[in-house]
């Protein structure tokens, strides 16, 4: 398979987008003010999410049906892989929490079951943001066996219209049966999955994007960005979120799209540029462990967005954003990368992709 290097900055990007969302206001002047105003209109920790959710679902599909055409395919390879490069870091990120901070409630996420338990337990919690890793390791839990079992036309046909109308239903009964029907479409995996269920899509589809225009996409994109953001300005109405939810899946698929389009054909080299620039493909390098230790060190420091700070002294937030991106650098190089090696030297060995 061809590596897509623009695909490293958007997963960057999409951390940044999430760490701009938690991180609170910077005392420094009011362009410090504005530019934390900017993510909340956007709801950009929302929308980072979600561009996470169809990165994965487009490239973990997109493994499995190369190696399933090229007989490759291995429920072992595949979970083995899973396991060296999710597993070690983040019990190494709840032990550390429990060790620094508390332990209470780490058992939900230690399961992959803190989605479900913070959606009907909605309390501060240093792993709260956990939930989004526990939608994703479900999807890998069921999606290979799918893919296996089931022809390409027919696995096709379940990702495009089965489970999507799965998630479209739980996310209206989840509002209609429950006081907390927000929460809960918001974190739950049978909802959530539904923005993996469009990125896996356009790996079915992969060989058609080299002659798709790049104006519908792109239009589509920024119309439903502001759709996502016009429904955050009224969060508390159910109709709002779940229109929010509808929006921001369509538009990671859109915007993904986009990219991919933009990548296959080589249109727009300075906005490709922007995606494959050393910076972005840095952060999209280490974004699991900056996703993951992220809120941990702001809830440490007392300035999460769970604890109600608005703001925080420039210095103390400097401080606090050097070691956002520092301690996730130093668990990459140190930690994560070492255990890539292992996983790419137990795939060699076994012929596989």
């Amino acid at each position: 398979m061809k590596k897509i290097i623009a695909l490293d900055g958007i997963r960057g990007i999409a951390c940044l987008l999430v760490l701009w969302a938690h991180f609170p206001l910077l005392q420094g002047g009011i362009g410090f003010k504005y530019f934390h105003l900017a993510s909340k209109a956007v709801y950009a920790g929302y929308i980072g999410v979600d561009i996470f959710f169809a990165l994965s679902g487009f490239l973990i599909t997109r493994i499995l049906l190369w190696e399933k055409e090229h007989n490759k395919f291995s429920y072992g390879n595949f979970y083995f892989k899973r396991f060296i490069r999710i597993f070690p870091v983040y019990y190494l990120v709840i032990l550390l929490v429990g060790l620094i901070i508390s332990w209470s409630k780490l058992g939900w996420s230690a399961l992959y079951l803190s989605n479900y338990y913070f959606s009907f337990n909605d309390s501060e919690n240093a792993l709260r943001h956990t939930w989004s890793l526990c939608v994703e390791q479900h999807f890998y839990m069921f999606w290979p066996f799918v893919i296996s079992y089931f022809s390409v036309e027919r696995s096709n046909k379940i990702i495009a219209y089965v489970i999507p109308a799965v998630a479209i239903l739980s996310a209206i009964l989840a509002l209609v049966f429950f006081d907390n029907g927000v929460q809960i479409i918001n974190r739950v995996s049978n909802v959530r999955i539904l923005t993996l269920c469009l990125g896996a899509l356009l790996a079915y589809n992969e060989s058609k994007i080299e002659h798709y225009s790049i104006k519908k996409p792109a239009f589509l994109a920024v119309l439903f960005l502001i759709c996502t953001s016009a429904c955050h300005l009224v969060p508390n109405v159910p109709l709002m979120s779940f229109g929010r939810f509808i929006f921001s899946a369509a538009f990671s698929y859109y915007f993904l799209l986009s990219i991919l389009i933009i990548a296959f054909q080589g249109i727009y080299p300075r906005l490709l540029k922007f995606f494959d620039n050393s910076v972005m493909r840095f952060f999209g390098r280490i974004s699991y462990g900056l996703y993951l230790f992220h809120l941990p060190i702001l809830v440490y420091f007392g300035v999460s967005h769970m604890d109600n700070v608005d703001s925080v002294p420039l210095k103390l937030g400097l401080f606090i954003l050097m070691l956002c991106i520092l301690i996730p650098t130093l668990s990459y190089y140190l930690f994560e990368k070492p255990l890539l090696k292992i996983k790419n030297r137990y795939t060699i060995i076994k012929g596989q992709v």
